[in-house]
């Protein structure tokens, strides 16, 4: 009876069987479980340059509209020197139409990362802000300037604006995406 025990045959496995097959299965799943983590961390990055890149076109339009509707019939009042000084500024003031008309100014708060929409200066307690720092979009800097005329002359109907937006690392990378936009917009004739 002994040796037909010995001479059947084997219904399970030994330890060394199931060691070796537990140790190939967690190879395995540590593979996989990092393929994943790359696949999503290379996601959230997409996400978060994507964000970044509308927040930035986002102000840009905004921006953009707002000079479009003023007014080229009086020149364009630049203030608040940037950190490089002149010809570059933080604010600019422009009247919407003709005199007698409210003036409206564009500035950038440099302590509070936002730029502000003042319609009318003579009633700064209304403002637009375009722009809110998040955890995927802070504006760091932002300066306008007077275009100049070919002839190298100031172009009082166009203003240049420059800025610089980034991912305030939540890209979770090892240094901050950024983008920066420069860009010039030419108000109305009249």
């Amino acid at each position: 009876m002994k040796l037909s025990i010995l001479n059947g045959s084997r219904s399970g496995m030994t330890l060394v069987e199931v060691l070796i097959a537990s140790s190939i299965g967690v190879v395995v799943l540590g593979a996989l479980l990092t393929l994943v983590t790359i696949i999503a961390k290379e996601q959230r990055r997409q996400m978060v340059d994507s964000n970044l890149q509308q927040e930035a076109n986002l102000l840009e339009d905004k921006i953009t509209r707002l000079i479009r509707s003023m007014s080229a019939a009086q020149a364009v009042i630049a203030g608040d020197p940037a950190p490089g000084g002149p010809p570059f500024y933080r604010k600019i003031i422009v009247a919407q139409a003709a005199t007698p008309s409210p003036r409206e100014q564009i500035s950038y708060d440099a302590v509070n990362q936002k730029c502000i929409h003042l319609a009318n200066t003579a009633a700064p307690g209304v403002q637009d802000v375009l722009n809110k720092p998040t955890y995927v979009a802070v504006l760091r800097n932002m300066y306008f300037f007077i275009s100049e005329k070919n002839d190298g002359a100031p172009d009082a109907s166009a203003v240049s604006v420059f800025f610089q937006m980034d991912d305030n690392g939540s890209g979770a990378r090892s240094k901050t995406n950024s983008v920066t936009r420069s860009f010039t917009a030419t108000m109305r004739n009249n």
